[in-house]
């Protein structure tokens, strides 16, 4: 009887562990939350929420930007602090407003990656490739940056 009680306990405390270990995981989002619309209409919600607007320039030759997308925007990390605090923006440089929304902003090498205020200033902004953590670290800087304007 008492093995019985002890296979119990220890199945119910098995069952409750990965009960847990799954409504962990359900809070961390696993996709990057990207605006649909334009930029203008990015900046317009970034103005509502009082968030940074992130912009990944791109086009769909470039090898960095895959990566980048795959390795670096495509980490927990990245997505969890992106998904709260900024408003996700990507944009082909080849394509719809990419052409002038490039031209307008020297975004000529890529990806180029431009943080805006929500009025539409430019904040931050890097080019080339970088790892979750630096990339981390860039998009800090920019938060850094904005506050230090406010």
């Amino acid at each position: 009887m008492k093995s019985k009680n002890i296979f119990s306990t220890i199945l119910t405390g098995f069952f409750l562990a990965i009960l847990i270990s799954f409504s962990a995981r359900a809070e961390i989002p696993n996709t990057l939350k990207v605006h649909s619309g334009s930029f203008e209409s990015a900046l317009n919600e970034a103005s509502k929420n009082n968030q940074l607007v992130f912009v990944k320039v791109y086009t769909e030759w470039c090898g960095w930007c895959k990566r980048m997308d795959s390795k670096t925007l495509g980490d927990e990390g990245v997505i969890l602090h992106l998904n709260q605090n900024f408003i996700t923006l990507k944009i082909d440089a080849e394509k719809g407003e990419g052409p002038l929304f490039s031209e307008t902003h020297d975004a000529k090498n890529f990806p180029t990656i431009i943080f805006f205020s929500p009025t539409g200033e430019i904040v931050h902004r890097f080019k080339g490739f970088k790892n979750a953590d630096n990339f981390l670290k860039e998009a800090m800087l920019a938060e850094e940056k904005y506050e230090s304007t406010k």
